[in-house]
């Protein structure tokens, strides 16, 4: 019996690595550079979900960059705890977002504060304000 189940286990976990991969040819690459250049306020990406981290949730895209959106204002606001049960890690979502700032060293910089020029963008984690996502569907892949 225990046989069984762990031929089980192991061929539903190929299943979700194999459904991974395949929606990874259809997510978008999140550009860095591109973020704190652009005077655009809205932004709107095709991306696998992580997981939650305390009031964010962590997206990532083709090439494995991770954005953190904010869900909620801080650990004790429990007004949006139904949206982070809505996600499931590793399934592509169509998210819409807005930019916040950076994290540096453990410190927070709103986008205002922030000078991309003397900056490793990629040892930065971008904040984003959560305003909707849509799971995709195959259908939604094609387009």
């Amino acid at each position: 019996m225990g046989r069984i189940k762990t031929k089980i286990g192991m061929i539903l976990i190929s299943l979700l690595f194999l459904n991974q991969q395949y929606y990874e040819n259809y997510l978008d690459v999140i550009n860095l550079k591109e973020i704190p250049a652009s005077k655009k306020e809205l932004w709107e990406y095709k991306l696998l979900f992580s997981r939650v981290e305390d009031v964010y949730l962590v997206f990532y895209d083709k090439q494995r960059k991770e954005i953190y959106v904010q869900f909620k204002e801080d650990r004790f606001d429990d007004r949006n705890d139904k949206i982070k049960n809505q996600f499931i890690s590793g399934q592509p979502y169509r998210i819409k977002i807005k930019w916040k700032g950076i994290i540096k060293k453990n410190q927070f910089l709103p986008k205002e504060n922030f000078i991309s020029e003397k900056e490793d963008l990629f040892s930065l984690i971008f904040i984003f304000e959560y305003l909707e996502s849509y799971p995709l569907v195959m259908n939604e892949l094609s387009l």
